[in-house]
């Protein structure tokens, strides 16, 4: 007999505009609800983004909460981007949220270097209770 713990996932299909220099909710987990208090979560990402005709760079940041607004996890890492091209980025990430109720994690995205809006093309995050 074993123990399940929890996990859970979201993907989105693609079609989100990321406007430019706008920090942007760009994938969004479910709410995970944790078995035991302060237990490790594994997130797992991935993003296919086409960026906009004159950009540049990208921060990506990954948020415990719904919102760009929510605590910063990671450093806020800048990725150089080739304009009118689509990139695959993805990672994983391990968080200890604390005693906690139906937690999000977010992953956001703000451009630079120029006006034009990137777009989605394919997104997924999974959560891992360890």
């Amino acid at each position: 007999m074993g123990v399940r713990w929890p996990s859970n996932g979201n993907s989105n299909a693609g079609g989100l505009v990321i406007p430019a220099t706008v920090p942007t909710v760009a994938l969004l987990s479910a709410p995970l609800n944790l078995s035991i208090d302060n237990q490790q979560v594994l997130l797992q990402w991935y993003l296919a983004v086409t960026w906009g005709g004159d950009i540049t760079s990208v921060v990506l940041k990954i948020i415990r909460g719904s919102t760009a607004g929510g605590t910063l996890l990671n450093s806020g890492v800048t990725v150089q981007v080739t304009s009118a091209d689509t990139l695959v980025l993805g990672g994983c990430w391990t968080d200890i949220p604390g005693i906690v109720a139906n937690q999000q994690y977010a992953v956001t995205l703000t451009t630079a270097g120029g006006v034009a809006d990137s777009t989605v093309a394919d997104a997924s995050i999974a959560l891992i209770a360890l």
